[in-house]
């Protein structure tokens, strides 16, 4: 529990959350942080097993959370328009007192205003509703964008903007509960805004998150589709031949179909079928350290 540094015995009264109140017999006293610079004193529990909904600190009131709670009337407020940041938002994120989704679309404005020029953006409302661009110039309010499926210019105010995030893009998660996790998106629903992310090196736990909860990591590997065959390739793979392949050799890659999607791991040899040897980056059991993938279903990094 957070708290103001005070002096003298600490005394804590718990107030249960009387929906999950059970008739259990009184548990041992609850065991909480110290605040800093409060000796350690009696401490009080309620005699109900449900989890608390609050702490009572001398006239202090907190959350289960340990965020103060002040009651105060319309009169002393003053409203004034504030603008934070996402890295000002990160501290309140813990808190159980506010509701998941205002966080969320907290983190959504804050994101929006975070856009810059060169951003490669997607449109989430209006006409251009899916459409994605690239931000040529920034207004405090809009943005103007170039549109790559047509190549035509628009107006779009910056609310209906977020960063534009694609399979196999190597991201952050830089909210919610799983803050901190880095790792390859394998999926992106635009039905609800989230993504999922996956890091075999780490885990084989894919995690669904909000998109606008995500960043593009500062390191990692950064891959690609094999460019097309050019005019005078003959595109059957059965007439190609292992030269064909020698420069895919050693490449890292991620597997982007099938029952490994998301894995990664190094390209050890190709077959005249297009058929590459992986040697897979895995920590379970359950999979092969090698494995034979089309290349088709494979993005390089080149």
């Amino acid at each position: 529990m957070q708290a103001f540094a005070a002096s003298g015995p600490l005394s804590v009264t718990e107030i249960p959350d009387p929906l999950h109140s059970t008739p259990n017999p009184p548990p041992s006293a609850l065991a909480l942080p110290t605040p800093i610079g409060a000796a350690p004193g009696p401490l009080f529990s309620s005699t109900s097993s449900s989890p608390p909904i609050r702490y009572c600190y001398h006239d202090l009131t907190f959350d289960a959370s340990g965020f103060l709670l002040l009651s105060i009337s319309p009169s002393q407020c003053h409203h004034v328009r504030i603008h934070p940041t996402i890295e000002q938002l990160q501290p309140f994120l813990p808190s159980l007192s506010i509701p998941p989704t205002s966080k969320l679309y907290t983190f959504y404005l804050a994101s929006a205003r975070e856009l810059k020029k060169g951003d490669k953006v997607k449109v989430v409302g209006l006409i251009y509703a899916d459409s994605i661009g690239i931000i040529k110039e920034l207004t405090p309010t809009y943005a103007y964008l170039l549109l790559l499926d047509s190549l035509a210019s628009a107006q779009i105010p910056r609310l209906f903007l977020c960063w534009y995030y694609k399979i196999r893009d190597w991201v952050t998660i830089k909210a919610g509960v799983d803050a901190g996790l880095t790792g390859y998106i394998i999926a992106v629903n635009d039905k609800d805004d989230t993504v999922v992310i996956c890091n075999p090196l780490m885990t084989m736990t894919q995690v669904i998150t909000p998109i606008y909860y995500v960043e593009f990591a500062a390191d990692g590997l950064h891959f690609r589709k094999l460019p097309p065959y050019g005019p005078f390739t003959i595109a059957k793979l059965v007439d190609m031949r292992d030269p064909t392949f020698a420069y895919l050799e050693n490449l890292h890659i991620v597997v982007t179909k099938g029952p490994l999607k998301g894995q990664s791991g190094v390209v050890k040899s190709v077959a005249i079928t297009g058929i590459a040897s992986i040697e897979m980056n895995v920590l379970s059991t359950q999979v092969n350290q090698l494995q034979w993938v089309k290349i088709q279903n494979l993005a390089f990094e080149l």
